[in-house]
């Protein structure tokens, strides 16, 4: 979505629009004191707080754009509005800016996610109709907060929809068509708009009155497309669940798809450091992906929140790394886990298969050591690729070997392959997978292929199973409930990765705040200290406790030994 567009010609607007709109508070006595607003080239609204009796010095300061003391938020400029746009859709007021300008009339926030819940294609263009009567009477200035915050809150939840990215957002109020220069006026029928602004002094949708909020920037790269999308697309839908406001703070959630692509993932995390100035970034969803990226979010100086599964992108530390912070259990101890099950239960020689990539060679390094500890033998050890559509080839060489027990080191749908080949040519041992498999498409895609199978990981698998007592149960729970309720289905624990990230930034953004504003060095070197002081954080699938060593975190409290049983997860008892 094109962000924080007001017309053709919209910063010239919101000039004389908040000048006005001051000068009215001034008369009204309100000494609570406003927010004002002046347009500046490059796109930017500058942003401050002034008393009452300052409202003529800062109109003055405003006309003459010499502004002083204020505080910045940014803007995109915004595009000229055209009426070849082929779909237009108004949302609020009466319906008659609806039919002045020929777009579908919706009658509020509720009415859009419906259409887009049942799948409708997104507006071109989508238009906020502010243009309703002016708070007036008694309780002036409570009522003047309370519709400019309403207001706000609607345009934050379209901003963060993302699936209204393509959409270009025009916000609409009364004093800011009617009080535009001519030059700046959209190119609609102006005549018409005008005579539905009424009266003069009406809200200014925007910041009047409320408290100047600075904006932090998250850029999110996820795989919500190609061989990598069962991993990335619940991590994209769950962007719209992360913290919005921390603190004092506004966040921003900036989202690019590299398609599963290392390359793309680059190009995407170089365009949100050097374009949008991101104070943090959260992805990407592969661990190839994320391996490939550290190197400019260190040399950038911004914090790195990866959900990947591969240990290595925080392991062993140093000066690159200390950049990224994990979502996910690290290696080990999923690891340790199923090594301790195999142990117990007799195994003494494992076949192993993984990806040829820094997920399935850093997860044979763990096991393999782990295995030998435990006097279990690896007679087999294979490699494939993530978009291979066969290893008949390496299924046949586990087969040869007859290990008791086989092992898949794969996240996502790449992990159900190697298990269902074996399974179709007779091999009748025991299946574990690592939490890469932790997701609803395992069990759909094997089937009664995969029954059986043991692996550790997230208790968002068994959530009804674990007691009350546990930290996370409700954390995951709530995660679950506002997952499901936005995108209709539940998520895989990828997804999961992606909200922790969240709620990691919010611990830490009101430490980071204290040494500068968003947007600066000083930030952003603060939150990845906040980050790494991290303590007993409760998260939805264990308890985050970083340091300058560990910055993933987990302990054994972010797993459970899990088995697939008739079909569905269950906990290993």
């Amino acid at each position: 979505m094109q962000r924080h567009a007001v017309h053709d010609g919209g910063h010239a607007e919101l000039a004389h629009t908040v000048v006005d709109v001051a000068a009215d508070l001034a008369v009204f006595g309100l000494d609570h004191g406003a927010a004002v607003v002046h347009a500046e080239s490059g796109g930017r609204l500058g942003v401050g707080q002034v008393g009452a009796g300052q409202v003529g010095r800062a109109a003055q300061q405003l006309r003459q754009h010499t502004p002083s003391h204020l505080h910045r938020v940014e803007f995109q400029p915004p595009r000229t509005l055209r009426e070849s746009l082929a779909v237009t859709w108004v949302l609020g007021g009466t319906g008659d800016l609806a039919r002045t300008v020929g777009g579908r009339f919706l009658t509020g926030l509720d009415a859009l996610y419906a259409r887009l819940d049942a799948g409708e294609k997104p507006p071109a263009r989508l238009v906020l109709d502010r243009t309703g009567r002016a708070p007036h009477g008694d309780g002036l200035a409570d009522a003047v907060r309370e519709a400019a915050s309403a207001h706000l809150e609607d345009v934050r939840s379209l901003l963060a929809d993302t699936r209204l990215e393509g959409t270009e957002l025009v916000w609409v109020t009364r004093q800011a068509v009617a009080a535009a220069p001519e030059a700046a006026r959209p190119r609609i029928e102006l005549a018409k708009l005008q005579h539905l602004m009424g009266q003069p002094a009406a809200v200014l949708a925007t910041l009047v009155s409320l408290p100047v909020l600075a904006q932090v920037k998250v850029g999110v790269v996820t795989s919500s497309t190609g061989p990598t999308a069962l991993v990335g697309i619940p991590q994209k839908n769950t962007v719209p669940l992360l913290p919005k406001k921390i603190g004092d703070l506004t966040v921003e959630y900036i989202s690019l798809d590299d398609a599963s692509d290392s390359t793309n993932s680059v190009t995407a995390f170089k365009k949100l450091i050097s374009e949008q100035n991101v104070d943090a970034l959260i992805g990407p969803s592969g661990s190839p992906n994320a391996m490939g990226v550290i190197q400019f979010a260190a040399e950038a100086g911004v914090p790195m929140l990866a959900p990947v599964g591969t240990a290595a992108v925080v392991l062993p530390m140093n000066e690159q790394k200390k950049w990224v912070f994990k979502t996910t259990q690290n290696d080990d101890i999923i690891a340790r886990a199923l090594v301790d099950h195999m142990a117990k239960t007799g195994i003494k020689t494992v076949g192993f298969i993984g990806l040829n990539d820094p997920y399935g060679e850093n997860w044979y390094k763990v096991f393999s050591g782990l295995a030998a500890e435990k006097g279990i033998k690896i007679t087999a050890n294979e490699r494939y690729l993530r978009f291979d559509s066969s290893v008949t080839g390496q299924a046949l060489k586990i087969l040869a070997a007859k290990p008791d027990a086989v092992l898949v080191a794969a996240p996502g749908a790449a992990s159900v392959l190697p298990q269902t080949t074996l399974f179709d040519q007779g091999y009748k041992g025991k299946f574990y997978q690592t939490h890469g498999a932790a997701l609803p498409d395992f069990l759909k895609l094997g089937g009664k292929k995969v029954e059986g199978t043991v692996l550790a990981a997230s208790l968002m698998l068994v959530l009804p199973e674990m007691p009350d007592s546990n930290p996370s149960k409700k954390v995951a729970a709530d995660y679950i409930a506002a997952y499901e309720k936005l995108n209709g289905s539940k998520p895989a624990t990828f997804g999961a990765n992606v909200y922790d990230a969240g709620l990691l930034l919010e611990k830490a953004v009101p430490i980071a705040e204290k040494a500068g504003k968003p947007g600066t060095k000083e930030f952003r070197s603060a939150l990845r200290d906040a980050l790494e002081q991290t303590r007993e954080l409760v998260g939805t699938q264990g308890v985050y406790n970083m340091s300058a060593a560990d910055h993933s975190g987990f302990d054994d409290r972010g797993r459970e030994l899990i088995t697939v049983k008739d079909g569905n997860w269950t906990l290993v008892k």
